[in-house]
């Protein structure tokens, strides 16, 4: 009878196993189904810019499958992997592929990956073939919500499209500090409620086309002045003072659905105040990445943010030479990071980054049997990124789009005509703009790329009856090093025109100071005693405005130009920037500027013979003139 009772309780037992193991979700089982190893490599964002490398100077991009590379892909299932325009040599090729690594996950079984790249517009936009679009400060300058859900769209469809499923965008950013080197019009404003504003409508765009967005870099890198790829950043501000600033754009993602979010490897002082001795000995301040107190006790608790949280690059400088990757894993996992992006640099021979790729793997394997990091932090992470792929439903289903439309002629008529709208006029003495077609124009610009882009606006792009192209002339005054050089060249030049166009592209705080500003300097005194009307057009970063006195003032926020011959932009093959040809239609009268700037343009000091940056501001958010 005992036996009989004994086999009986088993018996149900077993029922009630079986029971609550189907009662589960199968997430949940999966999780339990996976091996520790396996469950690590989901939460790591791989990266294989080369298929052979071994020195800047000789490689050979990721472009094809490789045996090498698909018997170790077959053998690691990770979370992700991130793409750059090394990659993606044309349309065909790319489908090729991202459609190879499906057909390799697929074949081993594996979880579908998740497959980004960078992709904000303007002068971050790592798909050559697409459409480039005109950046998020112009977008700011225009301010019409409607466009700026158009572009955002587009982006997110053209990048689906080829087969990928994570734009790591939108810039969440507030570029503040005028003195940003890395920031700069890939932000929207200097202004938290405006950004949060033009933000919510990009937003809406990526979600309208299946993607997944991702807002950066929490908790902001708006008020920096170095580069976390270069150095770590240091920002001196409370957490009352962030509250009511860096942080109001990112509530408003949360606010908004937003799917993931992505850290900065960035100093904050007075909020994290544990150091950590770094590889040169000194003291560092936990960057927000590794902070427990940023990700987990701001971003988690107290704004209550549940999605996944994925790392800047971790072979940044700002991580990579100050901390040691043991360190980086269990700081940055306990901190309640879900996924960690590049944790080795590209800059390896294939064979050895696997290996180190492998490294990393063992590493936090290690960590978590020796009780550093928990399993079931691990398991966290894991059913985030799993719940994130099912919400989205990432498949290892190929992409096969029955015709192009990245990138196609109607997409960059679109991206110009919301550059143009975008235009935005500072100054206007005298009424000199738009300028008379039938009066002599010299262009001048600083950099070869913007040469011949402008060449192929003003012959290709724009109508050939519009304007008599011989009273336009385009000139590449870059390689000119110094003023007495350049007088020769530029005199004759100017012996029989009526306007001079200068462009000045800003890229950071250094080209205030640049060598070409003495050639325009020279170039404006000498077109004002020969009573020439002078046009500046800020091609890049605003600030410059304030840096030349001329007749009018343009701003464009982009300066992008071509890299192959004009003859070679067809047919969508290749993107380029729409702000310059934009800007010199404006100029000419097809269309009216409508964009106000979206940054206080301070004035300029001089200290120690060298332009800086003072305290008065010149041009206010918000100025914008049209005609």
């Amino acid at each position: 009878m005992k036996k009989v009772f004994n086999l009986l309780l088993i018996t149900l037992l077993l029922i009630n196993t079986v029971s609550c193991s189907l009662l589960k979700d199968p997430i949940t089982r999966q999780i339990e189904e996976m091996s520790l190893e396996e469950k690590i490599e989901q939460m790591i964002v791989v990266q294989m810019r080369y298929s052979y490398y071994v020195s800047d100077d000789d490689y050979v991009p990721f472009t094809q499958m490789t045996p090498y590379i698909k018997d170790y892909l077959s053998k690691h299932q990770f979370g992700g992997m991130i793409f750059y325009t090394l990659n993606f040599d044309d349309y065909n090729q790319s489908l090729q592929l991202l459609n190879d690594i499906k057909t390799i996950n697929n074949d081993a079984g594996h979880i579908p990956m998740l497959m980004g790249v960078d992709y904000e517009g303007s002068n971050v936009s790592h798909v050559q073939f697409n459409t480039r679009t005109p950046g998020n400060m112009a977008l700011a300058a225009l301010g019409n919500s409607e466009d700026i859900e158009t572009i955002s769209k587009m982006i997110g469809d053209e990048l689906m499209e080829i087969g990928l499923n994570v734009d790591f965008a939108p810039v969440a950013d507030i570029n503040s500090n005028p003195d940003n080197p890395v920031i700069g019009i890939r932000s929207f404003s200097d202004n938290p409620d405006y950004v949060s504003e033009c933000l919510s409508s990009y937003l809406k765009g990526l979600n309208e086309s299946g993607i997944i967005s991702c807002m950066k870099h929490f908790p902001g890198h708006g008020d920096t002045d170095v580069d976390s790829h270069t150095g770590l950043p240091t920002v001196n501000k409370t957490k009352e003072e962030i509250d009511n600033f860096e942080l109001l754009p990112f509530k408003k993602g949360i606010e908004e659905g937003i799917d993931m979010i992505m850290s900065a490897h960035i100093q904050y002082p007075l909020i994290e105040t544990e150091q950590y001795k770094a590889k040169d000995g000194t003291d560092v301040y936990l960057p927000a990445t590794l902070s427990k107190t940023f990700i987990n006790d701001i971003l988690r608790e107290e704004m209550g943010y549940e999605g996944v949280v994925i790392t800047d690059a971790l072979e940044m400088d700002a991580i990579n030479d100050y901390f040691e990757f043991e360190d980086v894993a269990r700081l940055s996992i306990n901190a309640g990071v879900d996924l960690l992006l590049m944790p080795v640099s590209s800059n390896y021979p294939m064979m050895l980054l696997f290996r180190e790729i492998d490294k990393r793997i063992d590493t936090i394997v290690e960590l978590v049997n020796n009780g550093e990091i928990s399993e079931e932090r691990i398991n966290e992470s894991v059913e985030r990124i799993l719940r994130l792929k099912e919400k989205y439903n990432i498949t290892n289903e190929l992409s096969q789009p029955e015709t192009q439309t990245a990138g196609i002629k109607e997409h960059h008529q679109i991206e110009n005509r919301i550059a143009k709208d975008a235009i935005t006029l500072i100054e206007n003495d005298n009424n000199i703009l738009p300028l008379n077609k039938e009066e002599k124009t010299l262009i001048m610009v600083p950099y070869m790329s913007e040469y011949r882009l402008l060449n192929y606006g003003l012959y290709e792009i724009m109508d050939q009856n519009y304007i008599d192209h011989n009273n336009v002339e385009v000139y590449y005054y870059g390689s000119y090093y110094n003023k007495n050089d350049f007088r020769n060249y530029i005199e004759p030049l100017m012996e029989d025109i009526d306007n001079v166009i200068i462009v000045s592209a800003m890229y950071d705080n250094s080209d205030i100071n640049y060598y070409g500003s003495d050639i325009a300097d020279f170039t404006i005194e000498k077109a004002k005693k020969d009573k020439i009307n002078t046009i500046l057009l800020s091609a890049n970063l605003p600030y410059d405005l304030s840096r030349f006195e001329t007749d009018a003032k343009v701003a464009c926020y982009y300066a992008y130009g071509m890299t192959a011959d004009p003859e070679e932009y067809i047919d969508g093959r290749y993107n380029y920037g729409p702000n310059l040809i934009a800007a010199i239609q404006v100029i000419f009268g097809d269309g009216s500027p409508k964009g106000m700037l979206p940054v206080d343009i301070p004035e300029l000091e001089i200290t120690d013979g060298r332009y800086v940056f003072g305290d008065m501001t010149r041009y206010p958010r918000g100025t914008g003139l049209s005609y």
